[in-house]
């Protein structure tokens, strides 16, 4: 079966207008087709289409489409069983379509770097970070403390009750 999981992938709205009408009839066949359950329009003329139980958080049958026609997209996957959640780019650059994959955990690690390069005192924002992920400093798992008198003496008392 697979490890299924939520995948979004992003194109220009136009891109979207001219998949749905050019290899489909309409925009409902276009969402049947690929199994398309909710779709968001953003300000910037992007469309985000949204489909679960993609297994292995692949959508082969549309990225295949989009890559055969040189049309750009993001692809958004979230954190199944066997791996965590992440985002693909597919970009015209220097002439060459390439793509890349990130992962959450790493997007996170980007984002800190590039505040703490934007910081006056790197030390202080370094430090602010390790605050933020690290609520406190773990310390060696301790065996129980026991007083061997007052044990004893617990023991005797519950034999007492007996």
């Amino acid at each position: 079966m697979g490890d299924p999981t939520r995948v979004e992938i992003t194109i220009h709205k136009d891109i979207y207008n001219r998949l749905a009408h050019t290899f489909f009839d309409s925009v409902e066949e276009l969402e049947t087709e690929f199994g398309i359950c909710d779709t968001f329009e953003h300000s910037d003329n992007t469309v985000t289409i949204g489909a679960d139980e993609r297994n292995y958080a692949g959508w082969e049958e549309l990225e295949e489409i989009l890559i055969e026609n040189e049309y750009e997209y993001d692809k958004k996957w979230y954190e199944g069983g066997e791996y965590g959640g992440g985002m693909q780019y597919w970009r015209k650059i220097k002439g060459k379509y390439k793509t890349f994959e990130i992962y959450d955990h790493d997007i996170y690690l980007i984002e800190t770097l590039k505040e703490i390069l934007k910081a006056k005192d790197i030390k202080k924002a370094i430090n602010k970070h390790i605050k933020k992920a690290m609520l406190f400093e773990p310390t060696p798992l301790q065996p129980l403390k026991c007083n061997a008198e007052k044990f004893i003496e617990e023991i005797n008392k519950k034999k007492k009750l007996v």
